[in-house]
């Protein structure tokens, strides 16, 4: 490489802190401005002197023969002096040339440069700017194509750039001498130039010099020539038809083929049959109605014409100002991908958008003027950027939402932006004017619409009915309505009126309706209608229950006793009777039948009265009642004579009947004795076993009796004394003893006390005479019989007493065989029609006798206070 750019020289710079100075030193030797050619430039930022290497030798002798050099900045001239190095042997620097970077864009200029290459230093010849063709000029040349196209043109590269390239492409190495005359056209948007030379011959040598050049084949340029072409192009053309242009052409160049008119340019194509006619056509200047006319050569390659110097010089089209709904701007400015896509949308209609005000700025962007239809497109722009701009936006929607009346506003919005969390759309409001939009993509919206719709709709009718609805008092209590519901009643009602609110407050039992009063008018109507329908009975039940049932709150009865277990019935409650309402007969009786097994009365028989008056009975009886205070579990306890009446609910009232019967059982005062095989030992307790005496004397009272002890007082005292003293008779030893000798029963007599003390201080013993010839009789005399609760004489005189014994004995004895503890009044005598019963006929007759008159006596087995007395007579 440094071989073939050896030829070098000195520069020397009159100012060194210009930009780019390197760029701008290569391109002007480069130039034919300096005479130069083919070099490489080396120069360090800063320095005031720079080396070139021409890589021919003649382009260096050129330069430094060359009087005056300069470079032509923004502001003034740049002064350089030329010589040779002070010793060319020295090495070359080793300063890094720094490539050449030349980062501008193409534009839709069309750099037309006429140059005059001539061996003349610095002095260049004039050239015109049409090639006019000569009359000696031959056909074959007329039919030449005279241009290159040159194609695959870097972007960064400019005309300037282009332009030394041809230079050094078109320089002769054999005839520096030699001039040559081009014009070069830059085509936007292809990468491609056209350059036009004087011949044919020219252009053929261009062409094949083109790969020869190292610039060329490094960038990967391509060169082709041109066709002819039998195309030409009239522009700006208004109010001429196209026969009139027909006419013209075929008689100012040839038959034409076709005219094609492009209503976006306001242009007409014209195809020519010959490629003759477009050379003529070419060569000459064109009037119509004495208006002259541009005609261009057309070029199907390159899909343009090729205008020379007369290109026109085009300009960006205005901007324009669409405003859009601002609830859609909002959504725009918030979400950034919808607004991206309007970019991209607008962008291909080289269009851009700012968003940055609810009147939307569309501007057109300058890489429309490098498009090669950029005419065709600048007239069309404004249309077409307002259509893809409303073809844009038609992708989003806003909802418009106007709650009413004022008060729902910030509710609707607070719930709005509630059920719009999760979703891609944004809620705009706007009260003054009193519209919510709600914006996003169409399908988003549609979507939503309904939704947001009936929400809104909703709050405001709650709102209203809030504001306008009034509340009444119907007289109807929570059972009866249950009763109704059940029936349908309610169902039906809020099928009618869905917003109608029924409902029971605490402090009042009436039924509350709060809506509009007509709601309100027609529903009573309906509601008191149905209560008049309602069947009722009167609750037939023990009398007990009645009372009971009377004295307790008719709701929670009608919830606790038959609505919990699944009855829709109701109890309606005077001072006089119990009646129970119900929708149809089959509820009634299906109530009158659960409140009959679930509600009884139990009675219990008082052995002993007394017993009711002890505060322990009436403790008891209180306890009892208020165990349980609910409704459905309370129970009433009644006494009537010598019965007691339990009455309520029946798990109840049998736990409480069987405690009351224990308690009066218990209490009860009873006698019992203990009665003592021989009265000694009677004796000997009494008066030497009295401690026990101390620990019953308090419920108990203690009475010997001939051989017997009796106990006095309640049941379940004297039976745990009983217990005790039969236990203290039977650890007492005692033993008879028999003397047969005569005389001894006079002889103890006589000395019986002194007999008696001294054996008992002596032996702890007491010895006692006992008369055996009375002992049965007396036995039989002293033994203690309860007092008889009835009594019969026989007309022989003979006495028949029932006695009233201990019930716990009687049971012992016999069993309890009766369901009932009623007492009922024994019958003095039976009338003759009343069947005798028989031992052998009656499994529980115990026996039976018969007086001598004739009347059988039977005992029978079962309850004495349920026992009856037959006497039949003969």
């Amino acid at each position: 490489m440094a071989d073939a750019y050896s030829y070098s020289l000195l520069v020397r710079l009159e100012e060194n802190n210009i930009p780019r100075l390197k760029n701008k030193l290569v391109k002007y030797f480069q130039s034919k401005k300096s005479n130069g050619g083919d070099c490489k430039v080396e120069h360090e930022n800063g320095s005031s002197t720079a080396v070139l290497r021409f890589r021919r030798e003649e382009d260096q002798r050129n330069v430094l023969g060359k009087e005056e050099h300069q470079i032509s900045l923004d502001k003034g001239v740049l002064k350089l002096t030329v010589c040779l190095p002070t010793d060319e042997t020295t090495p070359k620097t080793t300063t890094t040339t720094q490539s050449l970077n030349l980062h501008v864009s193409l534009t839709a200029d069309v750099a037309v440069i006429n140059k005059q290459l001539s061996t003349d230093e610095g002095t260049p010849a004039a050239v015109h700017s049409e090639a006019k063709g000569g009359e000696d000029e031959t056909a074959d040349e007329e039919l030449c194509s005279t241009s290159a196209v040159l194609e695959n043109i870097p972007e960064k590269w400019n005309r300037e750039f282009l332009e030394m390239l041809v230079e050094n492409i078109l320089k002769d190495l054999d005839s520096p001498s030699a001039s040559q005359s081009f014009t070069l056209e830059v085509i936007p948007g292809i990468a491609s130039a056209v350059v036009t030379f004087q011949s044919g011959k020219e252009n053929t040598d261009f062409v094949t010099r083109c790969p020869e050049n190292r610039t060329f084949a490094k960038n990967g340029l391509s060169v082709r020539p041109l066709e002819l072409t039998k195309q030409v192009v009239v522009e700006d053309m208004q109010n001429i038809s196209e026969d009139h242009l027909r006419l013209y052409f075929e008689h100012a160049g040839g038959d034409v083929e076709k005219i094609v008119l492009s209503e976006a340019e306001q242009s007409f194509f014209i195809t020519f049959e010959d490629l003759k006619a477009v050379q003529k056509i070419m060569k000459k200047k064109h009037h119509i109605k004495q208006k002259e006319i541009k005609v261009y050569p057309f070029y199907i390659s390159l899909g343009t014409a090729l205008y020379g110097k007369d290109k026109p010089s085009l300009k960006l089209p205005a901007a324009v100002l669409e405003p859009i709904d601002n609830s859609v701007w909002r959504y725009l400015n918030d979400n950034q991908s919808a607004a991206e896509s309007i970019h991209s949308q607008l962008a291909k209609d080289f269009c851009s958008v700012n968003l940055t005000k609810s009147t939307v700025c569309l501007s057109p962007v300058s890489s429309l003027l490098q498009e090669k239809n950029a005419k065709a497109i600048i007239t069309e722009w404004t249309d077409t950027v307002r259509s893809s701009f409303a073809q844009a936006l038609s992708k989003f929607k806003s909802l418009k939402l106007q709650p009413e009346p004022e008060r729902v506003w910030e509710e609707c919005e607070e719930k709005i932006r509630e059920m719009l969390l999760n979703e891609d759309v944004v809620v705009v409001p706007d009260k003054v004017g009193g519209v919510l939009s709600v914006v996003g993509l169409v399908a988003d919206v549609n979507r939503l619409e309904q939704t947001l719709c009936e929400l809104v709709n909703k709050i405001a009718k709650r709102v209203r009915r809030e504001t306008m609805s009034v509340t009444q008092e119907i007289k109807v209590s929570p059972s009866i309505f249950h009763i109704l519901s059940q029936d349908g009643l309610q169902n039906k009602l809020l099928q009618v009126y869905p917003e109608l609110k029924m409902s029971f407050r605490k402090e009042s039992p009436d039924l509350m309706l709060t809506g509009f009063i007509d709601e309100i008018l027609e529903a009573s109507k309906v509601i008191y209608d149905a209560m008049f329908a309602l069947k009722r009975q009167n609750l037939e039940i023990d009398d007990y229950v009645l009372d009971l049932l009377k004295d307790e709150e008719q709701e929670e009865l009608t919830n606790d006793l038959l609505i919990s277990s699944g009855i829709n019935a109701a109890f309606e409650i005077s001072a006089h009777r119990v009646q129970l309402l119900a929708s149809s007969d089959r509820d009634l009786k299906d109530a009158a039948d659960h409140l009959g097994r679930l509600l009884i009365s139990q009675y219990t028989d008082v052995e002993d009265i007394n017993v009711l008056e002890r505060p322990e009975w009436k403790n008891l009886v209180k306890q009892l009642e208020n165990a349980d205070d609910t409704s459905c579990r309370r129970i009433q306890i009644n006494t009537t004579g010598q019965q007691v009446v339990v009455s309520g609910h029946k798990d109840r009232v049998i736990t409480v009947s069987s405690e009351l019967d224990d308690f009066l059982t218990q209490n009860a005062q009873v006698e019992e004795s203990v009665v003592v095989k021989a009265n000694t030992i009677v004796e000997y307790i009494k008066k030497h076993e009295t401690s026990w005496l101390e620990q019953v004397a308090e419920n108990v009272v203690v009475s010997y009796q001939k051989e017997a002890i009796c106990l006095s007082g309640s049941r379940g005292d004297v039976t745990e004394c009983k217990t005790f003293v039969e236990n203290l008779v039977s650890s007492v030893f005692f033993e008879r003893l028999k003397v047969p000798m005569p005389g001894v029963k006079k002889f103890f007599q006589d000395k019986e006390a002194m007999y008696v003390s001294s054996l008992f201080n002596n032996t702890g013993c007491l010895v006692q005479l006992v008369d055996e010839t009375r002992g049965g009789q007396d036995n039989l005399a002293h033994r203690h019989v309860p007092k008889p609760v009835y009594q019969l004489q026989t007309p022989d005189g003979v006495e028949i007493a029932v006695c009233k014994e201990d019930k716990a004995a009687v049971r012992q004895e016999f069993g309890n065989h009766g369901v009932s503890l009623s007492q009922k009044a024994l019958p003095t005598k039976t009338t003759k029609s009343s069947p005798v019963k028989h031992a052998g006929s009656d499994p529980n007759c115990l026996g039976q006798v018969q007086t001598k008159e004739g009347l059988d006596i039977t005992l029978t087995k079962g309850n004495i206070e349920n026992a009856t007395v037959i006497s039949v007579s003969n």
